[in-house]
């Protein structure tokens, strides 16, 4: 898995470049927005992060290298959960930069238990989206799966622009601290949410072993 996972940060850094910033611009709107409206933002960097293995297997599609990968001393379960593994390692990444930035940017000022729940929550988004759409994708393939694809985006970011609003009334027009029922909130939907990219990967190996090149 190792040399896949290294394989996929090459084409990310010669092809992928504009995603990973565009997360860094998203969390930075939402930190300086003067509204928790601005929430949604953190919300769609995690979501972001989350859809990059999705371009790399796009363009793993377009030179043919899923079918070549076949031929590699690799298991398909290798190949299925390097992706969950990236997914999940930029997910997180963008979830800790929102928390790193709010405490950089609010020195002085902190509110941890914001912050970091709003990171949990955040992080939490991001993994459900992968467990709700890469099954479809393993199964189908990126092209194929797209219509699926777009429809989980829609889905989460609805969710998410739900969540920003509601967090707009409950926290108004400046970060005061979070209702503690809400961190707890938080904590409950990550190891939830944990479980459900656990039974996603299951299912995927399995659509993925199935699969015929």
């Amino acid at each position: 898995m190792k040399g896949i996972l290294i394989k996929d940060l090459y084409v990310a850094a010669k092809q992928c470049r504009y995603m990973l910033v565009s997360p860094i611009v998203f969390v930075v709107i939402s930190v300086f927005g003067k509204n928790a409206g601005t929430l949604f933002f953190a919300f769609f960097a995690s979501l972001l992060m989350s859809m990059f293995p999705m371009t790399i297997m796009s363009f793993d599609e377009r030179s043919r290298w899923d079918v070549f990968s076949i031929a590699l001393p690799y298991k398909r379960s290798d190949i299925v959960l390097s992706k969950y593994v990236l997914s999940m390692a930029g997910n997180v990444a963008a979830a800790a930069l929102y928390f790193v930035i709010s405490l950089i940017v609010n020195a002085g000022n902190w509110d941890i238990g914001f912050y970091f729940s709003i990171s949990v929550i955040c992080a939490s988004f991001g993994l459900i989206y992968t467990a709700i759409a890469f099954p479809p994708i393993f199964k189908l393939g990126v092209e194929k799966g797209r219509f699926w694809y777009l429809i989980s985006i829609a889905a989460i970011s609805v969710m998410g622009g739900i969540i920003a609003e509601t967090a707009s009334g409950l926290f108004g027009p400046t970060t005061k601290p979070i209702p503690a029922e809400n961190l707890r909130a938080g904590l409950i939907a990550f190891p939830i949410s944990l479980i459900l990219v656990a039974i996603s990967a299951l299912i995927s190996i399995k659509f993925y072993e199935k699969r015929e090149f």
